[in-house]
C-alpha cells in the first residue's frame, strides 16, 4: 500500500480540477487563490519601479543629440593649437629687441652722469684746492676721447692714464674710485662699432649660458589617478546614494622623442605601451556591499607642443615648460572585477578608440651635460563617449568620458 503525500496529492487534484476549465477561468481561480495583487505590490516595493521610471522617462522622451564626427574635434583642436602658437610666439621685432637688451646693458643717462661731477665741484665749498684738483684730473681723464680702432693706441693711453693718476697727490687714506669705461656712460647709439662688438662678446652673467641640444630621447613613467566620468561616478559622491565612487590609480610607461624648433618652443612625440585607466565603486550586489572595479588598458600615441619658460625659478635650476597637446588611444583590454566573483570581459561594452587633450607643466633638471631628469604634472581629458552600451543600458544613456591626473618622472638623453 502506497503512502499518500499530502503536497503531491494537493497539486494533482488542482491540475485535474483546472484541466476541464477554460484558460480564463483557470487563471482567475489561480489569481484568486494566490492573491497576485499582494504579490505584485511586494515586488513593486522591492524594485521601486516608480522611482526608476521617473529617472528613465525624461531620457526616453528626449530626442538623442546629433553626434558630431570625431574629425571635427581634431580639426578644431588643431586650429586652436596653431592660433595659440601664433599668439604666444614673439615676433621678429620683439626677438631683435630681446637680443639687443641681452647684448648691451642699460646704463644711466650720459648727460646726467657728466653733470653730477660738475655739480659736486661747484657745491662743495668746504673742500680744499687739492681735492678739487684731484677730482678735475679724474674727470678730465675719464671723459677723454678713446679710439678703439687700434689696440696699441689704447694700451699707450691706459699707461699714460695710470701715470697721471700716480702723480696726483693723495689727500686722504682712501683711494679714488676705479675708472669706469667710456662705453658705460654712453647710450648704445653713440658707441663705436668696434666697441659694440667687444661689449657683445663679453658674457653677461644674468643671461643663461646653457647649451641647447636639438634632439632628446628618453623614457618616463606616470602615476595616474584616473576616472570614468558619468552619472554613476557623479552619483557616487552623494552621501545618500548606495553607490560610492572610489579613486583608481595606475601606472603608464612611455618612450619619448622631442626636438626644439625654436628657443622658446619644442615638439615631442610619446608612445605609451601601458596606459591603465578605469574606475572603482562600492555597490550592493546580490545583497552584499562589494567593490567593483573596471580596468581599461590602452595603447596611446601623444603629440605635444612645449613652450619653454624663462629660467627665473630660484628653487630649481633650469627652465620649465608648459605642455599642450592631444592623444589618441586604442583599447586592447577591458575587464570588470567584483569581489567573490570571477572577472568579466568588457571589451564589447567600451569603444576601441579614444582621443582627447593634454595640459600640463614640467621642469627639466640637467644631471649632466646630456642626461636630464624631468618631473612634471599633467591633466588628460577624453572628448568622445567611450561607453558603447550593453543589453541593459544603451550607450547614450550613460555617457562616459575618461579623465586622469598624472605625476610624471622621466629621464632623457640629449644628442
Amino acid at each position: 500500500m502506497k503512502m499518500k503525500i499530502p503536497i503531491t496529492d494537493f497539486w494533482r487534484d488542482k491540475m485535474r480540477h483546472f484541466r476541464a476549465l477554460p484558460p480564463d477561468d483557470a487563471w482567475k481561480s489561480i489569481e484568486f487563490q494566490m492573491d497576485l495583487d499582494e504579490v505584485w505590490t511586494r515586488i513593486e516595493n522591492r524594485l521601486d519601479i516608480e522611482e526608476v521610471w521617473e529617472k528613465l522617462e525624461p531620457a526616453l522622451e528626449s530626442e538623442p543629440k546629433k553626434r558630431i564626427p570625431p574629425v571635427y574635434y581634431l580639426v578644431a583642436a588643431s586650429l586652436a593649437l596653431l592660433i595659440g602658437m601664433f599668439l604666444l610666439m614673439p615676433g621678429k621685432k620683439q626677438i631683435r629687441q630681446m637680443a639687443e637688451q641681452s647684448a648691451v646693458k642699460t646704463f644711466p643717462d650720459y648727460q646726467q652722469v657728466m653733470e653730477e661731477p660738475e655739480k659736486n665741484i661747484e657745491t662743495s665749498g668746504t673742500e680744499t684746492s687739492e681735492q678739487a684738483l684731484q677730482k678735475a684730473t679724474i674727470r678730465q681723464i675719464s671723459t677723454a676721447p678713446i679710439d678703439l680702432s687700434q689696440e696699441s693706441t689704447a694700451v699707450e693711453r691706459n699707461e699714460s692714464t695710470a701715470h697721471q693718476l700716480a702723480e696726483v697727490p693723495a689727500v686722504s687714506s682712501s683711494a679714488p674710485a676705479p675708472l669706469t669705461p667710456r662705453h658705460a656712460y654712453l647710450p648704445p647709439s653713440d658707441i663705436l662699432p668696434a666697441e659694440m662688438s667687444r661689449i657683445a662678446e663679453t658674457p653677461d652673467p644674468s643671461v643663461g649660458t646653457e647649451k641647447h641640444h636639438p634632439w632628446k630621447v628618453g623614457i618616463s613613467t606616470h602615476i595616474n589617478n584616473h576616472w570614468l566620468l558619468n552619472e554613476t561616478t557623479y552619483g557616487g559622491f552623494a552621501p545618500d546614494n548606495l553607490t560610492t565612487s572610489l579613486p583608481e590609480f595606475g601606472m603608464s610607461f612611455q618612450f619619448t622623442l622631442s626636438r626644439d624648433i625654436h628657443p622658446r618652443w619644442g615638439l615631442r612625440v610619446e608612445s605609451e605601451w601601458l596606459d591603465q585607466g578605469g574606475q572603482s565603486y562600492r555597490q550592493y550586489i546580490h545583497g552584499h556591499y562589494l567593490k567593483k572595479s573596471i580596468h581599461l588598458q590602452y595603447f596611446t600615441l601623444q603629440t605635444l607642443l612645449l613652450k619653454h619658460q624663462p629660467g627665473t625659478n630660484t628653487v630649481l635650476p633650469g627652465r620649465g615648460s608648459l605642455i599642450m597637446g592631444m592623444y589618441g588611444s586604442f583599447l586592447y583590454e577591458a575587464r570588470e572585477e567584483v569581489e567573490r566573483y570571477p572577472a568579466t570581459d568588457l571589451h564589447s561594452v567600451y569603444r576601441n578608440f579614444d582621443y582627447g587633450i593634454i595640459l600640463g607643466y614640467e621642469h627639466p633638471i640637467n644631471l649632466s651635460q646630456k642626461i636630464g631628469l624631468t618631473p612634471g604634472i599633467r591633466i588628460h581629458y577624453g572628448i568622445p563617449n567611450v561607453f558603447r552600451g550593453n543589453d541593459i543600458i544603451p550607450g547614450y544613456l550613460l555617457r562616459t568620458n575618461r579623465a586622469s591626473f598624472r605625476f610624471q618622472l622621466g629621464f632623457s638623453y640629449q644628442f
